[in-house]
């Protein structure tokens, strides 16, 4: 491990698993003031097979530093979740992470009610993680992961997640009050941006509590912003059978005045025993502002949402299951978003809708949907929808919609999708 010391700070190479875990150590022992101009870069490929991984920085001594991957992995990270803690290749970060990819598995062997777990890092607070990768197994194993789960970051509090990627696969999840995320578990008073997800969630059935699973956030609070991300991974809950759970094929729930701008779902969600979106599962807010704010804007669903027989009474929209905003004297805006993609409805007595199945104190502008898309149940009141939700031929929406909105446009495959966003531009 080669240190060299600066007028600004020190920098360090690691390249050898030693060395990683030598760092980890000095790291849950150093005082936070010693890390802030820590500047730690990888020379080369990391193994951990083997290794007993202790994660860097934990709740009582965060990483406060900069730990740049130069486009390395680190791999054979290998965890087994036996206590309450934040884990991951980080616990907890309050620096910088970035350039890294992480490969491995992460497996619960006992019950644990309020951690924080994610591929990259458990917690993040007032951080930054740009351009990680986290392709890793997390399996829950029948028993209570933790309070917060995600791909890439299992919460993140003011901090920011950008550029990162999840092939991540959630196994054998049972619910008890769990955020799970395709990237991050739950973002309060956060950024998550430019962002996809292409892995899995498995979430069992039996007994639970409340669950919100989202294709990139499980759960969102606060000042957040969801921007230009992609899912392209699959949100399996169908056999979840309590009565509180909530699936969102970019986010779960939205529970404050957080924002969803400019993304794409082209994945299956299924289940949802509350309500299922194709990009957002239930929007909740207390919002009493002079003029409507925007929750959703410019946002494509292209996958499937299929609401289970085991969801008597569930929404199943397009869009957004359910929209509630307590003082229905002003409203919340969903605008300029598009579905083409399959409602299926398993039970008789829910509620589905092409853009959101129920909505109380919400207006639209300028939503569209494929014709042949269904609509059951008491859905939206019928003079928002005439408003603002307007039924248009594939055809026509695939050759109009781009005039009308250009940041629409047809990929490569020849699919709508939101402009840049599936052909590399910052991603």
């Amino acid at each position: 491990m080669a240190q060299t010391a600066r007028k600004k700070g020190i920098e360090l190479q690691i390249d050898t698993p030693e060395d990683l875990v030598l760092f980890a150590r000095a790291i849950n022992k150093l005082h936070n003031e010693q890390q802030r101009d820590l500047v730690v870069t990888l020379a080369g490929d990391i193994d951990l097979t083997g290794v007993e991984w202790t994660p860097i920085g934990n709740e009582d001594i965060p990483f406060y530093g900069t730990f740049d991957g130069a486009g390395h992995t680190i791999s054979g990270l290998r965890i087994d979740k036996n206590e309450g803690c934040c884990c991951g290749l980080f616990g907890v970060c309050a620096g910088t992470i970035e350039n890294l990819t992480v490969t491995g598995s992460i497996t619960c062997v006992a019950a644990d009610v309020h951690s924080a777990v994610g591929g990259i890092v458990g917690l993040v607070v007032g951080g930054h993680i740009s351009n990680c990768t986290a392709d890793l197994t997390i399996d829950s194993n029948r028993l209570s992961l933790g309070m917060y789960a995600g791909g890439v970051v299992g919460q993140i509090k003011e901090g920011t997640i950008r550029c990162c990627r999840s092939s991540t696969r959630f196994e054998h999840v049972l619910g008890n009050f769990l955020y799970l995320g395709g990237v991050v578990g739950a973002a309060e008073d956060a950024r998550v941006a430019h962002c996809i997800f292409d892995g899995s969630i498995q979430v069992l059935g039996g007994p639970g509590y409340y669950i919100d699973a989202g294709g990139v956030v499980g759960n969102v609070q606060g000042h957040s912003t969801v921007v230009r991300c992609l899912n392209r991974g699959i949100v399996d809950a169908y056999e979840y059978d309590f009565d509180f759970s909530i699936i969102g094929g970019v986010v779960g729930h939205i529970d404050g005045d957080g924002v969803i701008l400019e993304s794409v779902n082209r994945g299956s969600m299924s289940g949802g025993c509350k309500a299922a979106g194709g990009i957002a599962g239930w929007i909740a807010m207390d919002y009493q502002g002079k003029t409507p704010l925007t929750a959703v804007d410019c946002c494509l669903n292209l996958g499937d949402v299929i609401q289970s027989p085991k969801s008597p009474g569930g929404s199943c929209g397009g869009i957004v299951g359910e929209i509630y905003n307590k003082p229905l004297d002003t409203a919340i805006l969903v605008r300029n978003c598009v579905c083409l993609g399959s409602l299926i409805l398993r039970d008789p007595t829910g509620r589905a809708h092409p853009i959101v199945a129920h909505a109380d104190g919400a207006v639209f502008e300028h939503n569209y949907f494929d014709q042949r898309l269904s609509v059951q149940g008491e859905g939206v009141p019928q003079e928002q929808m005439a408003q603002g939700c307007t039924a248009w031929p594939v055809e026509k929406l695939l050759a109009e919609l781009p005039e009308l909105d250009s940041r629409y446009t047809i990929g490569p495959d020849g699919a709508l999708t939101i402009r840049n966003l599936e052909i590399g531009g910052g991603i």
